[in-house]
């Protein structure tokens, strides 16, 4: 059996599951309605317009405002500033799809995630963003976040560029897939802080490599060994003979015996059943009692595979205790605003149970391309991550982080720290401000378009302004990148070649000519979600990974994506009327880096 088509068909299901929906369906704010203290003695009718850290406003008919703890309102008033929250934070990309008020703060808001979707991180740093401009968040209990490992970005912060070219380069980051939406948050967020919830003994067992088909072996060889028809018999040794027919070999066979075909179906997802960290582990020993009774009897490599499959999933359902008992030590030491939980999805029933013995209010918001195929980063760049190297394959991050082969199937761990994406983001950074200045308008034309020296020092990289050139409507220029992470830098190194590399960027701007606007004119609030949104739509508008387009998969009856169907809302919307949603801004600077052409050449100095 190809071990590539193990690996392929199980990526997905180890980083997914299907959220138990319960508690009621959140609707909308009204504008107002009647509140009253936990005494019961003082009542008013008001709108509730902010609840951030533990503080709750209401605002009356009358334009007047009140301020007050949370705590001090009745228990239905405090539900239902809990239910208000997450469903604002929700809007147009996520769903609210569990609720536990606890008995008393803090909260915890929980984000599962398919930790191979670009798109929906993108949906999760968006509400992550909401939860934290809007009502306080400043702490994510991360997953894949262990102990006494960095994830910090103080190299980001105090990079010399302004919060406007930083946040654009932290959205682009987090569309490539080489950051989550937590290290997203800790980029453009100075406040923000990943808090590990891993232990180095749980999170450190790994598969070996082919051990992820251990279960589909077993089914594939029992389900052999129950063949009796003629035909049937005949059928797989025609296929058996065909080194091609690998694939049509394993699902005739499986599917021969309703036993086997029926624990497929669960391991594969077919049908849209997706599992749960502790059922992969039902299912184990389901497969070990099957084999038993029929009287297959593996091989010893079958055998470790199995074994290590079902260690490894013993491992993470076991860190589901072990992240909520941290998260809740996390809480009670920040209890007054809420904590956010980033988690894969296949351990939200397990976390949410932890929560409720340990009686912490908490809600569940998913994102909504949860169990959609729109959006997915490609298998080889989700094992590279897993190893903390670049997702990209034949580009400027596939030469920066050095790589090896790897292989990991967790949540990947943060890679902040990591010197590639150090040196990447001052890349990005270099070449958005060289573009924007070359095509910032008459009088800055001519290279170096105004820069005269410190401005292209970023940490890890150096621009040497007199290097700048036009070269067929791009510009060219030379980059030193400094072997280390920006904080390594002492003085001499400048000095001292051994250090350094050298490697030539080319930048572009695309679109009208730029505006620049001062750094004070700059409106993060706003333009983080204005590019977020609008990296959302780009995302979901791209192809199906290995699945053709999406153009494809409408011919065929297939799924649409997140945007086709908001665009079939848009038209049914307009229809009756309706008012539908203005058109997306694209984007408008691209930097362009790629090792494959001559101006991106690495030379010895």
């Amino acid at each position: 059996m190809s071990g590539a088509y193990a690996r392929s068909r199980w990526i997905q299901t180890l980083t997914t599951l299907a959220v138990v929906v319960s508690g009621h369906w959140l609707g909308h704010a009204a504008d107002g309605r009647e509140w009253s203290d936990a005494s019961g003695q003082y009542r008013t009718d008001a709108e509730l317009t902010e609840f951030k850290g533990d503080t709750v406003r209401l605002t009356k008919k009358d334009g007047a405002t009140v301020s007050l703890p949370l705590e001090r309102l009745s228990e239905n008033d405090q539900r239902y500033v809990m239910r208000w929250m997450p469903e604002r934070i929700a809007t147009d990309v996520g769903n609210v799809s569990r609720f536990s008020r606890g008995s008393e703060q803090p909260w915890v808001v929980v984000f599962p995630e398919t930790h191979v979707s670009r798109l929906g991180q993108i949906e999760i740093a968006l509400m992550m963003f909401r939860l934290h401009r809007d009502h306080g968040m400043r702490h994510i209990a991360l997953e894949g976040h262990v102990e006494d490992a960095p994830a910090d970005a103080v190299w980001f912060h105090t990079m010399p560029v302004g919060n406007r070219l930083k946040h654009r380069v932290a959205v682009r980051l987090l569309e490539e897939g080489e950051i989550s939406a937590a290290e997203f948050m800790a980029l453009i967020c100075p406040k923000v802080v990943l808090m590990p919830i891993e232990k180095s003994a749980e999170y450190s067992i790994e598969m070996e490599d082919g051990a992820i088909a251990g279960p589909i072996v077993y089914l594939f060889r029992m389900a052999l060994m129950s063949l009796r028809d003629v035909s049937d018999i005949r059928k797989v040794n025609e296929l058996a003979a065909d080194k091609e027919k690998t694939t049509e070999l394993l699902d005739y066979v499986i599917k021969a015996d309703p036993w086997t075909a029926e624990k497929h179906k669960l391991l594969t997802q077919d049908g849209g059943k997706i599992l749960q960290a502790e059922q992969f582990i039902e299912l184990v020993e389901a497969i070990e009692e099957r084999a038993e009774q029929v009287g297959y009897e593996p091989e010893k490599e079958e055998r470790e595979s199995l074994r290590q499959f079902g260690e490894f999933f013993r491992a993470r359902d076991a860190a589901s205790e072990t992240m909520v008992s941290a998260t809740a030590t996390i809480a009670q030491q920040y209890s007054r605003a809420p904590i956010a939980m980033s988690i894969g999805a296949a351990h939200v029933t397990k976390v949410c149970m932890h929560l409720d013995s340990r009686n912490l209010g908490y809600v569940v918001v998913q994102p909504r391309s949860l169990e959609t195929e729109f959006g997915q980063m490609s298998l080889e760049a989700f094992v590279r991550k897993g190893k903390k190297l670049s997702v990209d394959v034949n580009k400027i991050g596939a030469w920066l982080d050095d790589r090896g082969e790897v292989n990991d199937q967790k949540k990947p761990p943060p890679v902040l720290s990591e010197h590639w994406l150090q040196a990447k983001s001052a890349l990005y950074s270099v070449a958005d401000l060289v573009a924007e200045a070359a095509a910032a308008g008459e009088g800055r034309r001519t290279p170096p378009f105004g820069f005269v020296g410190k401005e292209l020092d970023l940490g890890p990289v150096r621009v040497d302004p007199a290097s700048i050139k036009i070269v067929d409507g791009n510009v060219v220029f030379k980059v030193l990148l400094f072997h280390g992470l920006a904080e390594e830098r002492r003085e001499g190194d400048e000095d001292d070649m051994d250090k350094w590399s050298v490697l030539w960027g080319r930048a572009k701007y695309v679109g009208e000519e730029p505006e620049i606007a001062e750094e004070e004119e700059y409106d993060a609030d706003i333009e983080i979600e204005r590019m977020l949104k609008e990296r959302l739509t780009e995302v979901s508008e791209e192809p199906v990974q290995d699945k053709g387009t999406e153009e494809e998969s409408e011919d065929h009856g297939g799924p649409r994506s997140p945007v086709d169907r908001e665009k079939a809302e848009d038209s049914e919307r307009a229809a009756r009327g309706e008012v539908t949603p203005s058109a997306r801004v694209s984007s408008k600077t691209i930097a362009l880096f790629s090792r494959s052409e001559t101006a991106m050449l690495r030379t010895a100095i």
